[in-house]
C-alpha cells in the first residue's frame, strides 16, 4: 500500500533508513552540502551528545542549526515539547508545519531532504558501526497515536498565532491611544495659538495707532515714540512666533487625521 509524506511506515521506519539521515558527519560537511540549496532543504546527523540529533535547515540564506532533543522515548526541540514519539515523526510533521510554532526567526518548512552519500555498491549510507551501536533508534507508533499527536500540534500552532495576533492587536491599540493623545494635544495647541495671535493683532492695531497719534503730536517727547514703536516690533515678532508655532502644529494635526 503506498504512503504518504508525513505518515508512519510502521516499526521498521527507522532515522536510518532515511536519506537525510547523515549520522556522524560533521559540522562543515553538512553546511558545505547546503551551501547552494534552497530554503527549506534539511539534513539530520548525529549531535554531540549521545542520544541527541543535530537539524540543519537552509533558509534565509544561511544554515541554521536546531538540537533534536531525545529523553525517554520522547524528542522534540526542546525539553518542554517532546511531543513525538521518533526523530522522523518530528521532521514529517514539519514537512506541513513551520518551524516557527518553536522559533519565531525560523519561519520555513522541512521542504527538501539533501541525500547522504551512498555506498556504490549495496545502496547504503556509509555508517560507522561503532558509533551507530551507541545511538537509539526511535519507533514509529500507530496511525492513530501520530494523529492525536498532529492534532495536539495544530492546536499549539493555533493557541500561538492567537496569541501572536491578540499582542499585535494591543500592540496597534496603545499606538492608536497615543495617536490620538498626540491629535487632542496638537488640535489643543492650535486652537490656543489661535486666540494668542487674534489678541495680540489687535493690540498690534491698537498700538499702531497709538503710534501715528503720537508721531502727529508736538508735544510727546522723542524716548515715549520710541517706546511705543518698539512695542510695535516686539509685538509684530510675537505674532510671527506664534503663526510659525500655529502653522507647525497645524501640519503635524493633518498627518494624525
Amino acid at each position: 500500500m503506498a504512503t504518504t509524506p508525513g505518515t508512519p511506515h510502521g516499526p521498521s521506519h527507522s532515522l536510518m533508513e532515511q536519506s537525510y539521515y547523515w549520522a556522524d558527519a560533521d559540522r562543515s560537511a553538512v553546511s558545505k552540502a547546503l551551501a547552494d540549496m534552497p530554503d527549506g532543504s534539511f539534513i539530520v546527523r548525529n549531535a554531540s551528545t549521545p542520544g541527541d540529533f543535530t537539524l540543519s535547515v537552509r533558509f534565509s540564506g544561511q544554515v541554521k542549526l536546531l538540537r533534536i532533543v531525545v529523553k525517554d522515548g520522547k524528542c522534540g526541540f526542546n525539553l518542554d515539547s517532546l511531543t513525538h514519539d521518533s526523530v522522523t515523526k518530528l521532521i514529517d510533521f514539519h514537512r506541513n508545519i513551520s518551524l516557527n510554532i518553536f522559533n519565531d526567526a525560523l519561519d520555513v518548512r522541512l521542504l527538501y531532504p539533501v541525500s547522504v552519500r551512498r555506498n556504490s555498491q549495496n545502496g547504503k549510507p556509509f555508517f560507522k558501526k561503532g558509533h551507530l551501536q551507541q545511538r537509539m533508534i526511535l519507533a514509529a507508533k500507530n496511525d492513530h497515536d501520530w494523529r492525536e499527536r498532529l492534532e495536539m500540534e495544530h492546536l499549539r500552532a493555533v493557541h500561538l498565532a492567537f496569541e501572536r495576533g491578540a499582542k499585535l492587536y494591543d500592540s496597534a491599540h496603545q499606538e492608536m491611544e497615543r495617536a490620538e493623545s498626540l491629535y487632542h494635544a496638537l488640535n489643543q495647541s492650535v486652537r490656543d495659538n489661535e486666540i494668542k495671535s487674534e489678541k495680540l493683532k489687535s493690540v498690534l492695531t491698537e498700538n499702531c495707532q497709538v503710534v501715528r497719534e503720537v508721531d502727529e503730536s508736538k508735544s510727546t517727547s522723542e524716548m515715549l515714540k520710541d517706546v511705543f514703536k518698539n512695542n510695535n516690533k516686539f509685538l509684530r515678532e510675537s505674532i510671527r512666533r506664534i503663526d510659525a508655532e500655529l502653522h507647525s502644529s497645524s501640519e503635524k494635526k493633518r498627518l494624525y487625521q
